[in-house]
């Protein structure tokens, strides 16, 4: 096992605790450092994990950290691309995006949404849902379905209907509203 690198600031029994910032030069006549974070190559077992955690808090009345990753301003803004890893001889690799539960409110909520535009004669942003093609002469495509939650004591969360999409992609879309579970 090669050595490991440990970066942290001291613990305080009173007030705030320090911070960590890692930041790159600002350029004149050039390009900015860039910045990366990555997990060397092993030979057995899995690949290393690449961990990104907010911190908890014991405050009631407080909310626990936020990760918020931005990308860059400029004449067109910066990219922010989430890609999971090829299987080299199995599936590849799931994106789960899952919100937190609430155990005395409400769960978290999940929220896609577009760009607006300033521009005349110009469209907001499109949001759009693809699934996998199969590529092979036997394969088939990936599906998309969206459910809405199940209610344990009360209705289900309800679905949007299918409508601007045109026919072909609409009937191969499924929406499934989900009912209160009935009592068995």
């Amino acid at each position: 096992m090669s050595g490991e690198i440990s970066v942290a600031t001291g613990g305080t029994t009173s007030g705030s605790s320090g911070g960590v910032r890692i930041q790159t030069g600002e350029a004149e006549g050039g390009q900015a450092g860039g910045f990366e974070m990555l997990v060397g190559l092993g030979d057995t077992g899995d690949g290393g994990d690449a961990s990104i955690m907010a911190g908890d808090t014991s405050d009631n009345d407080a909310a626990g950290g936020s990760v918020i990753v931005l990308g860059g301003d400029g004449m067109t803004g910066g990219l922010i691309e989430l890609v999971s890893g090829t299987g080299e001889g199995s599936s590849g690799g799931d994106i789960t995006l899952r919100v937190g539960d609430g155990t005395t409110d409400d769960g978290g909520d999940v929220s896609i949404t577009a760009g607006l535009t300033t521009g005349s004669q110009q469209s907001g942003g499109a949001v759009t849902v693809t699934g996998g093609e199969g590529t092979s002469s036997t394969g088939k495509g990936g599906a998309i379905e969206v459910f809405g939650g199940v209610g344990r004591g009360s209705s289900g969360g309800a679905t949007s209907r299918c409508a601007p999409l045109d026919a072909p992609r609409c009937d191969s879309m499924r929406l499934h509203p989900s009912l209160a579970p009935s009592n068995e």
